[in-house]
């Protein structure tokens, strides 16, 4: 299974989104939109919660607009 991918805490996760879309641009809650390279995504954890390998790589190639191998060396 060479293409799987790793889970991360969600403030991990977080840290990669701002280090790449900045800060967020609203907050409602726990709700904080992103403008993320082609359109604003909306990231919904605790900071504590644990973000599955899947929704990880969805995030940062889908929403952010990292290509895989920036995204997997992000993760690694």
């Amino acid at each position: 299974m060479g293409d799987s991918w790793p889970s991360l805490r969600a403030s991990d996760l977080e840290r990669i989104i701002r280090r790449h879309c900045g800060q967020p641009i609203r907050q409602s809650g726990s709700h904080r939109i992103y403008k993320g390279k082609h359109k604003k995504f909306t990231f919904a954890y605790h900071n504590g919660d644990e973000v599955g390998g899947n929704m990880v790589r969805r995030v940062l190639v889908n929403d952010v607009g990292l290509t895989p191998q920036d995204a997997r060396g992000e993760v690694s």
